[in-house]
C-alpha cells in the first residue's frame, strides 16, 4: 500500500499543528495556517474543532488510553519539540500497512530538528520516540478526500 499523504514544511516555526491538519486534509499548509493557526495557538480554537470545521472524521485518543498505531491511515500525534525548549511539536505518522511514514513539518525547514522513523538516517533527523496519539484518521477517508 503506497503512502496517501504527501510531505508539507510549516509555514513558519509554531505552525507544526496546522501544517499537519494541512497534510491530513490535502490543503495546503499556508491556508490552514493563515485560517486556524492563530485561533488553535491563542487558545481559541482546539484540534478537534480544526478537524470538525475541515469537516474531517477521525477518532480521538485519550492519554490515558493505550494509543497503539494498529491501523491503515494517519495519526495526529504530538511530542517534546526539538527546536523549542519546553514546547510541544505535531507531527503525522502514516500507516500503509507493513510501515509507516513520519512526516515532520520540520523537515525542510532550514536549521530545524525534526523527527524520523527509527533506523533513518537523516541530517538534523532525530529518531522519533515518546509520542503521544491526539485523533486518527481512517485510510478510507484520507484515499477520497474531498479537498485533493
Amino acid at each position: 500500500m503506497t503512502a496517501l499523504i504527501k510531505h508539507q514544511k510549516q509555514p513558519c516555526p509554531t505552525s507544526c499543528m496546522s501544517a499537519c491538519v494541512a497534510m491530513v486534509a490535502g490543503l495546503p499548509a499556508g491556508a490552514v495556517r493563515r485560517d486556524m493557526h492563530d485561533r488553535f495557538r491563542n487558545k481559541g480554537m482546539s484540534l478537534r474543532q480544526m478537524l470538525d470545521e475541515l469537516s474531517i472524521p477521525f477518532t480521538e485518543f485519550s492519554t490515558v488510553d493505550d494509543s497503539r498505531l494498529e491501523f491503515v491511515g494517519a495519526y495526529l500525534c504530538t511530542m517534546p519539540s526539538l527546536n523549542i525548549p519546553g514546547g510541544i511539536h505535531a507531527v503525522v505518522i502514516e500507516v500503509t500497512g507493513t510501515t509507516h511514514h513520519v512526516l515532520d513539518p520540520n523537515r525542510g525547514r532550514k536549521g530545524r530538528k525534526f523527527y524520523v522513523k527509527r533506523g533513518t538516517k537523516a541530517r538534523n533527523g532525530v529518531e522519533l520516540g515518546g509520542f503521544t496519539v491526539d485523533a486518527y484518521i481512517c485510510h478510507s477517508w484520507l484515499r477520497d478526500r474531498p479537498h485533493d
